[in-house]
């Protein structure tokens, strides 16, 4: 470079020299990390203004179920706050970039086999990468790396007492079912000691076949309706509701058994979906053969009920039953609660109750037929749900999901539930 080429900020001719000699450093490259594969991530997202909000959905591709999961990823921006579905570590890699790793946490911690949850986090940009439109794994990751790492099957052990675990948590709830209970309570078992007897004489203050008028009045027929759940903070007991309630309880205790087992809540769970299928099965009215005659939707005057301010051991006024049948049909209660005993038969049959998972099974079986073959809204039949339960979207998607439970219920049983599954998708679809 000749003299007098540069000049300093004073003004001074720089002196020159003959040449100079360049090194240049090569970047940093962040070597990857390596898992053993089985998860895949897709990733999404939006940028703004100096920072992006990232959407992960992670994929079981493994082929068997993991009771947890890690997603390690390099990235040159920082995660601000806390993830979604997930806890965060990190780790500084030097040259801007960070290493973090996700873990499921809560709702997304276990992942089935081909099962897959959505995760994300909010981030500040550490390199510019725009400040609108979609966010895409490039961008998040860089010229970094990243891997899923799942890991392996292991239960965390639950913590108990402190109120926060997840024991106290089933724990707690299962005393809400039972203080929610009617019927002839077991002093020696009851837990909630403001509690007894109530609705002693439910299927004996008269059983009406369809709305509640002088027409539909059964002279002579006397059931005993003792039992279920009293509804949403009053005493009156539905059955759309309870159906809904007891398949799902059923449901999560057939998923996660493992987990009921250690929280030690297995048999609080088992008690609690008893204590409605026995009420489903009083509800359930047959003939000789087995066949459905009628199903009780509804034991009591919900708005006297609703005007009379009292506990349900001390109530007076009469609780009358309306049920459906095949003039007066309920397609939707009586496929739902088809669907809550078919889950709960797989649900006793998994815990050693055969007997009474055969018997459930039957139930379910028959009045299924019913709600499938006498179709129509139980709303329009017992009109005075409407004001409560009402039936707004029809009875289809009650039969498909009673299909689907019955399919699965009787391949427990040992059957082929192969038809059952067919016609769910069928209505599905429909």
């Amino acid at each position: 470079m000749p003299a007098g080429a540069v000049k300093d900020l004073a003004g001074n001719n720089y002196g020159g020299t003959s040449s100079y000699n360049f090194t240049t450093v090569p970047p940093v490259v962040t070597p990857p990390v390596v898992g053993n594969g089985g998860l895949s991530v897709e990733v999404s997202g939006s940028r703004w203004w100096g920072g992006f909000t990232a959407e992960l959905k992670i994929t079981n591709s493994s082929g068997k179920d993991l009771q947890s999961w890690s997603y390690t990823f390099d990235s040159p921006h920082s995660i601000s706050g806390a993830p979604w579905g997930a806890t965060v570590t990190s780790t500084a890699l030097g040259n801007g970039i960070s290493r973090y790793t996700l873990s499921g946490a809560g709702w997304a911690a276990a992942l089935k086999a081909g099962a897959s949850v959505s995760v994300g986090f909010n981030g500040s940009q550490g390199s510019s990468i725009g400040n609108d439109g979609a966010l895409t794994s490039a961008q998040l990751f860089g010229n970094s790396s990243s891997t899923v790492l799942p890991t392996p099957p292991v239960v965390t052990p639950p913590v108990v007492g402190n109120g926060t675990g997840y024991a106290e948590a089933l724990e707690k709830s299962f005393l809400f079912y039972e203080a929610n209970r009617s019927g002839d309570l077991d002093e020696a078992t009851n837990r909630v000691p403001w509690r007894g007897d109530s609705g002693l004489n439910d299927g004996r203050d008269g059983v009406y076949f369809g709305d509640r008028n002088g027409a539909n009045l059964q002279l002579g027929l006397s059931l005993n309706l003792t039992g279920g759940y009293h509804d949403a903070g009053d005493h009156g007991k539905f059955g759309m509701p309870l159906a809904s309630t007891i398949s799902s309880l059923a449901w999560g205790g057939i998923a996660f058994k493992e987990g009921y087992n250690a929280t030690g809540q297995l048999d609080e769970l088992l008690a609690a979906v008893k204590w409605g299928t026995d009420y489903l099965l009083k509800a359930h009215g047959t003939d000789a053969a087995g066949n459905t005659s009628f199903f009780v939707a509804q034991v009591g005057d919900v708005a006297a009920d609703h005007a009379l301010w009292s506990a349900p051991e001390n109530q007076t006024i009469a609780r009358p039953a309306m049920a459906v049948t095949a003039q007066k049909p309920g397609s939707d209660v009586s496929a739902a609660s088809a669907a809550a005993l078919a889950s709960a038969s797989i649900l006793f049959r998994e815990n050693g109750s055969i007997a009474y998972a055969d018997e459930l099974l039957r139930n379910a079986v028959s009045l299924y037929r019913f709600a499938d073959t006498y179709r129509g809204k139980y709303s329009n039949s017992i009109t005075e749900v409407q004001s409560y339960y009402n039936s707004w979207s029809g009875y289809e998607d009650e039969l498909s999901y009673g299909a689907a439970w019955l399919a699965r219920a009787t391949e427990a049983a040992g059957g082929d539930g192969s038809a059952y599954r067919q016609k769910a998708l069928q209505l599905y679809n429909t």
